[in-house]
């Protein structure tokens, strides 16, 4: 958690957060059109969680419903992307397998959602900071903001 830090720090400073997904054009997360970025990591572990992908502050392998217990993810794998994992994503005969949670910078995401800061405006919509609990990573957040 970031705790208590002053935010003029943060403000024009290139930070690294995780997230572990972005939604484009939605409309139930504020008024009009806007981006919902989805970050990791939230302390409170509700039962009625509608991101339970959200919880954990780290990337984690998330199963789809539709698992036949085959096992073939979980024999041996050379790939860099599945190493932490102990487990093959691309192995799964129906594709099941995702990680939920990446590294991103600050920069790079605003400047990718100012790509539609026209639609935004157009809209009355922008962008939600959504979860976990994007307060978790309070500094990624001001530097995005």
């Amino acid at each position: 958690m970031d705790g208590i830090f002053d935010i003029k720090e943060f403000a024009d400073r290139d930070v690294e957060g995780k997230v572990f997904d972005i939604k484009e054009f939605a409309v139930h997360d504020g008024e009009g059109v806007r981006t919902t970025v989805f970050l990791k990591g939230c302390p409170l572990s509700c039962t009625w969680c509608h991101n339970p992908e959200g919880q954990s502050p780290y990337p984690e392998i998330m199963e789809k419903a539709g698992c036949v217990k085959c096992g073939r993810c979980r024999a041996g794998c050379s790939h860099p992307e599945c190493q932490p994992f102990g487990r093959c994503l691309h192995a799964c005969p129906k594709g099941l397998l995702r990680v939920a949670g990446q590294k991103m910078s600050s920069h790079a995401l605003a400047k990718k959602l100012c790509r539609d800061s026209v639609l935004y405006e157009m809209s009355g919509g922008g962008v939600t900071l959504s979860g976990g609990e994007p307060l978790m990573q309070g500094r990624f957040c001001v530097s995005l903001l």
